[in-house]
């Protein structure tokens, strides 16, 4: 599975666990992304690719494809892909509702949910672990202190290639005494 469609089955499981949730208007979206300017100001879930780790070795598969006369090669390689979540609520410290913090902790938990797991599974995608909610502290703009709440969470997917290997067109047979 290529980063696009993780991205989009993430996005989803997220913005339907939390359409269900007390932070219904709670937009999902990828951290750092090229056309963002500035931090949203509503509440906001981020989230982030970290990194890929290959799990195990690649399975290789060779398929005869008879229209063209070629091998069709497949390698699938199992991939365990880091992400991290990040919720953004800026209150007043007067404001009520949900913190930072609570959206971090919900997004957790919708990615730990039954229906979350069933629709990773759907799409051959599966969850292997989510970390505790950690809450950093940091001045922003303004030198007022905020919270930057986040955990790791890990997915694990197939990693397809095809390639192709033509096959032998003709062949002669040359026995030779020695």
């Amino acid at each position: 599975m290529r980063d696009t469609a993780l991205f989009t089955a993430l996005r989803t499981v997220l913005l339907a666990g939390l359409a269900l949730s007390d932070a219904p208007t709670t937009e999902v979206k990828r951290a750092s992304q090229a056309t963002q300017i500035g931090a949203d100001t509503g509440p906001t879930v981020y989230f982030q690719k970290m990194m890929d780790r290959d799990l195990g070795s690649p399975q290789r598969k060779h398929i005869w494809d008879d229209e063209t006369s070629d091998y069709v090669n497949a390698q699938i390689q199992k991939v365990a892909t880091s992400f991290q979540i990040m919720g953004i609520h800026r209150l007043a410290v007067t404001d009520e509702g949900m913190t930072a913090s609570d959206l971090a902790n919900e997004a957790r938990a919708i990615l730990q949910s039954d229906d979350a797991i069933a629709a990773f599974l759907a799409v051959d995608v599966g969850v292997e672990r989510v970390t505790q909610v950690r809450n950093s502290v940091f001045t922003d703009g303004q030198d007022q202190y905020e919270f930057s709440p986040s955990f790791d969470f890990v997915l694990t997917h197939d990693q397809v290639t095809f390639s192709r290997t033509p096959g032998a067109v003709a062949f002669e047979v040359d026995i030779k005494r020695v």
